[in-house]
């Protein structure tokens, strides 16, 4: 039996790793289309009066918008999907504050030492809402800040899983699942705590 080369182990490890990704992508689960919120009632009371509108290519950004939906939302929120949400605005409320560094940035919870157990952040540049949970245990905290942002924006569960934004924990509070992004709980996707 004569030796392989090295031409010869080069060829076979090229041919081993092509297959691999061709399988490697063959055996992949397809994507999955998440459906829009339907509009009703939904438990919690929340009311659904402004259905989220998804796809196209919307450029709209926050603000005013002329009248009423009959449930006071008359600020559009941007979906990550390109549609809008509306909501109570929020940055009127005297409970919100400014970041006085960082323009554009306001504290919907979190700036005051009576919240040390998490933050609301509204980013205006990009219409994402962050929220940082800086105690365990987590979950609690992350249903806590949940109902926190509904109860400001004025909008449902379903509506909020359409909006841009981030559920974070700092490694000094859960190395665990610190630089992942948990979700909202009621949301599809959202890290189970």
């Amino acid at each position: 039996m004569k030796p392989l080369t090295f031409i010869g182990i080069v060829i076979t490890l090229i041919i081993a790793l092509v297959g691999a990704s061709v399988l490697f992508f063959a055996l992949r689960p397809p994507a999955v289309e998440k459906a829009p919120a339907p509009v009703g009632q939904y438990p919690g009371g929340y009311q659904n009066t402004v259905p989220v509108t998804g796809g196209g290519t919307s450029t709209s950004t926050p603000g005013p918008v002329s009248g009423s939906n009959g449930g006071g939302n008359n600020f559009v929120v941007p979906t990550k999907s390109g549609g809008q949400v509306a909501t109570r605005d929020f940055l009127k409320d005297e409970t919100v504050g400014k970041d006085e560094y960082n323009s554009g940035v306001y504290y919907l919870a979190g700036s005051d030492p009576s919240e040390p157990n998490y933050s609301i952040t509204y980013i205006e540049s990009d219409s994402s809402f962050t929220i940082s949970i800086f105690s365990e245990p987590i979950g609690e905290q992350r249903q806590l800040a949940e109902l926190k942002l509904l109860g400001q924006l004025g909008i449902s569960e379903p509506e909020a899983c359409h909006l841009r934004y981030a559920v974070l924990v700092p490694a000094s509070v859960n190395p665990l699942y610190a630089g992942k992004d948990l979700g909202f709980s009621f949301c599809p996707g959202a890290t189970p705590l």
